[in-house]
Order: structure tokens, then sequence, then C-alpha cells
């Protein structure tokens, strides 16, 4: 009879790491979830509008059939959402749903049920066991805070990067380094004054801990990070008591994903990672503007200070299509503004005189003055009609107005809503 040698330091390390979290999630289900009949959590990645924009150029036809894969799903925020939208516009989709834990996989179909969705599959299992040859390749991976968790986050990305179809791509989170300041500290104090405790004995001795911090501490200091030991117990064990956890800045994440055979499309919301969000300085301005996307990403980052959670859609390096959805082609006139949240109309009789666009990025607040056309355009925008016709009808109302002027204008209300708000998004013709 062949013998199997046993496993290799790196081995064992990995499948000791997936045993602790498996037993985590498993008692503390992460994030807490909103299982009531009328809920949907929506956000980012993997909002339908995002990964059309941000991954197919806005010109995907979704009445061709979509593979998703949700790698390390929890309790199904990402699925439940991008289930119920697929459903809703009448995709034929697959939602392929897996995580180690026994517990979060039930409360995700359970949630399932209650939103009577059927494009789901589920499978209890690590995501660094997925293949090919069992699972086939995706149109979109998911995979949102479980790789930073890993003994080797490259050995989970080189996995997930073997699944994405040729013309697919990834939406991905990993924390930030620079806006978890104190996080660590934290984590490092309760290895010190609790090491062989499990997280259950750990947790009230933690709410103790967070509750006789002073002022000085780095978390204490920390504005961006909620530190009152009040939260959810599955919140405080995640970020406080997590037994493997790593945050990463821009040119970290860009490393990861060359090794694994990806490149990084975009960051978003893209105002977050744009210098000129934060420096008004015409000189520093156009500095910045010289350089790559991931380079202003990460000076962003560093002014910025405050990240903490990075956001971000990738693709294979060998799609060499232009991904991402812009304004600069030579059809911008067939592009759709399509809203996110709201209708164009409800929201233009809300612009007054001294209207401003707000975009929260934790403490910090950006603001964008909206153009003199603000609300002629927003009162057009039903996500059906493309820019030419929306200009047409303005035109006609305003003699004198050309193209240009009209593109300028609405490129000023794109930069807030798009970039600071991450609400609007551009659709073209497949």
């Amino acid at each position: 009879m062949q013998q199997s040698n046993p496993p290799n330091d790196a081995e064992q390390s990995s499948r000791n790491n997936l045993e602790a979290l498996r037993r985590q999630y498993e008692a503390f289900p992460y994030p807490p979830a909103d299982t009531s009949p009328n809920s949907l959590e929506t956000g980012s990645p993997s909002h339908i509008l995002e990964i059309d924009h941000f991954i197919y150029g806005g010109r995907r036809d979704w009445t061709q059939p979509f593979r998703a894969l949700i790698a390390g799903g929890g309790t199904g925020n990402a699925a439940i959402m991008l289930a119920r939208q697929l459903r809703d516009i009448g995709c034929p989709a697959e939602i392929v749903y897996v995580d180690l834990s026994d517990t979060s996989r039930a409360i995700t179909e359970d949630r399932a049920k209650t939103h009577n969705l059927s494009n789901i599959r589920f499978h209890t299992k690590s995501l660094l066991d997925l293949s090919v040859a069992e699972f086939g390749v995706f149109d979109y991976v998911d995979c949102c805070g479980v790789l930073h968790h890993l003994h080797s986050p490259a050995d989970g990305l080189r996995t997930l990067a073997k699944l994405v179809a040729a013309n697919g791509g990834l939406g991905l989170m990993f924390y930030g380094e620079y806006g978890r300041s104190g996080v660590y500290d934290v984590q490092n104090i309760m290895r010190r004054i609790a090491p062989d405790d499990d997280q259950t004995i750990q947790l009230p001795l933690l709410k103790t801990l967070l509750s006789n911090l002073p002022p000085s501490n780095r978390l204490v200091r920390n504005a961006a990070v909620d530190h009152t030991p009040e939260q959810h117990d599955a919140e405080l064990v995640d970020k406080f008591l997590h037994p493997q956890d790593r945050a990463y800045t821009v040119p970290g994440l860009a490393s990861l994903c060359e090794q694994a055979g990806l490149r990084i499309l975009t960051f978003a919301p893209t105002g977050r990672y744009d210098p000129a969000t934060y420096v008004q300085d015409d000189g520093l301005r156009r500095r910045c503007a010289r350089m790559t996307n991931v380079e202003r990403a990460a000076l962003a980052e560093l002014i910025a200070g405050n990240i903490g959670r990075h956001v971000f859609y990738a693709t294979t390096q060998s799609n060499a299509v232009d991904c991402v959805a812009g304004l600069d082609g030579p059809d911008a006139a067939n592009a759709t503004p399509v809203l996110k949240h709201g209708q164009g109309a409800a929201l233009a009789v809300k612009f007054r005189p001294d209207s401003v666009f707000k975009g929260q990025f934790d403490d910090f607040t950006a603001f964008a003055e909206p153009p003199a056309l603000a609300a002629d355009i927003m009162r057009r925008i039903d996500n059906e009609t493309c820019l030419e016709d929306i200009y047409f009808e303005i035109a006609m109302e305003n003699p004198g107005l050309d193209w240009a002027n009209f593109l300028n204008q609405f490129k000023q209300l794109y930069t807030a809503l798009h970039g600071l708000l991450n609400g609007m998004f551009l659709r073209f013709p497949p």
C-alpha cells in the first residue's frame, strides 16, 4: 500500500490556519447578517453595475449566461446581492458559493430561501481546493475580505486566477495598512494577555481592554475604526481576535496580483484613489496626472492616510481589452448613464444654487460642486437614454450649447457621482 508523505511545514501551517478559520466562523459567523425578508445588502465589490462597468466596459450582454464564484462567501451578502440582481434582470446565471463554515453556509442558504433564489449552488470547501476540473471557469470571481486571512494569500489568489475566464475578472477586498492603525496593536495586546485562551474566553477580556484604552492609544486616535465594545461579537472577534490577519498597501496588492498573473483594473470608488480628490493645487495635480493608475492610487493612499479596506477589480494579464468603461473614446455619445440608487428626476429636484456633492471616506469628506447643467442632466437620466439624446434635449432649451461644452459638464457631474459617491456608471450598446 502506497503511503502519503507527511505534510511539510508550509502545508501544515496552511492546514492549521484553515482549521482555525473554520472554528472561528462556526462560532462567530461573519459578517453579522440581516436575515429579514426585505433586507438586501448592496455594496462593493460585486454590484452588477460595477461588474459591468469595471470589467466588461459597460457592454456585457446580460441576456447571455453568466457564472460567478463567491469564494469565502461568509453569511452571504455578496451571493444574495448578486443572485437577486441577476434574477431580477432575467440573466440565466449560476452563482457558486464556497465557504469553510457550515454555520455560515446554513445562514446563506436560509437567506436564499427567504429571497426565493434558485440560482445559487452551495459548497463547504476551502477556496484553496477549488479547481477548473471540478468547477470550470467563471465570468466573475468575488473574494471579499478572505485572502488576507490565509496562511499564504498569494497561493489563494493564484488559485482564483486560474478559475477566471479569458475575458472575465475578479472583485476583491483586502485590508488597507494605513487605515487600520491601532488594530494590530490591540491584536498583539490580546495575544500577550490571553495567549492560550479561545476566542469565547478572550472576548470579555477584549471588551474590558477596549473600555480601558487611553486617549493616546493609536486605535483610539484612529477615527476610521470603531473600537467601542458595544459592537456585535462577531465584528469584535473578526477585527481584534483573528488568528491570521494582514493588511496591504496599493503597491503590495499590485505585486500580489502580478505574481498571480493578474492586473488591477481600478480601485473603487475611483475618487478615493485619485490624488486630485485631496490636493487642490494645479501644479501638484499635473504631476500626479503623469503617473499610471496604480501609481496615482498609491499616492492617494499615502495622502489620505485612512484607507482601511481596498476594494478593486482585476483581470488576467492575458486579457488586453480596455475593460473599464469611460468617456474619452469616440463613442462617448452612445454612453448611457445609469444610477445605482434612485431616479435622476427625483434627485434633480434636490439641487439648489448652493448644492455640493459630499463623498464620505471614513473621517474625511470630499466636496465637489455640480456643474451649471447638473439638474437638467439629472432630470433626464432614466438609465435608458444615451448622452447624445440627453444633449439634444437640453440643447433645444439652451441655444448655443455645443457638444463639447455639454460633455465637459457631464464629466464634472460624473466625476462626483461616480468617483466620489460610486453611484453612477456607464452602459454602451453590447
